[in-house]
């Protein structure tokens, strides 16, 4: 997924917020330069309430989408599902299961550094720690981070936000197929995918799922929080 060449991935998320400022939901930045592997924000000031995704070079240029859903800072949950296709060329948005938006000639060849550490509600400067900070922290909840080296297909993606409430914190539901990380929030912020990419919480609070679950999500409070070294 990360390094000078990237790969078919897919990012999955549940979200809640009202935020009218830009956030982050989860982000990747490369340690010597501006480029990003990844990332998916919210609410920029040109897309209020929506969401955008996508990943740079630093220089000249990258990949990613807009979605076409504007208006999720309604304090209700969504579900987001990225999906970079090399194979059929393709960076595509869903919201709550459906195909949002999709755009053509992504370009994975571009890429050049070390990545640092991956940030879940946060956008994260290059070189950290260093001189560029944290910004555009996220405000709201965020739950069930799922990173997959592979593009998921529309039923995966349909069965990640319309199966039932988990029983266990790795559901039956949950494709395992090229799992790279999945955080359910169960009470920590530890990666259940049994590759042992636990992150780090940085003053988040753990607080109640979509489902009503308590101490199964965590909320940011949009000035200093977040969680952090999912995936190097």
């Amino acid at each position: 997924l990360l390094g000078s060449t990237l790969s078919s991935h897919t990012i999955s998320a549940w979200f809640k917020s009202t935020m009218t400022v830009h956030g982050v939901i989860i982000s990747n930045r490369y340690t010597d330069n501006w480029a990003y592997s990844y990332y998916v924000n919210f609410s920029h000031p040109t897309f209020p309430g929506g969401v955008g995704s996508g990943s740079h070079n630093g220089s000249s240029g990258g990949n990613g989408t807009v979605s076409e859903t504007m208006g999720m800072n309604d304090d209700q949950w969504w579900h987001v599902a990225i999906v970079m296709d090399v194979a059929s060329n393709t960076y595509s948005t869903y919201i709550n299961g459906e195909l949002d938006s999709s755009t053509t000639g992504i370009d994975p060849n571009q890429w050049s550094g070390d990545p640092n550490p991956t940030s879940i509600g946060v956008w994260r400067g290059p070189g950290q720690p260093g001189a560029y900070g944290f910004t555009k922290f996220f405000d709201g909840s965020i739950d069930d981070i799922g990173i997959w080296d592979r593009a998921l297909t529309p039923a995966e993606i349909q069965g990640l936000y319309h199966d039932p409430a988990p029983s266990t914190c790795l559901p039956t539901y949950l494709p395992l197929d090229s799992l790279l990380g999945w955080w359910p929030f169960c009470g920590n912020a530890y990666d259940e995918s049994g590759n042992g990419n636990h992150g780090t919480v940085h003053g988040a609070l753990l607080t109640s799922d979509r489902l009503g679950a308590l101490a199964s999500a965590y909320s940011f409070n949009g000035l200093d929080q977040n969680i952090e070294g999912v995936i190097a």
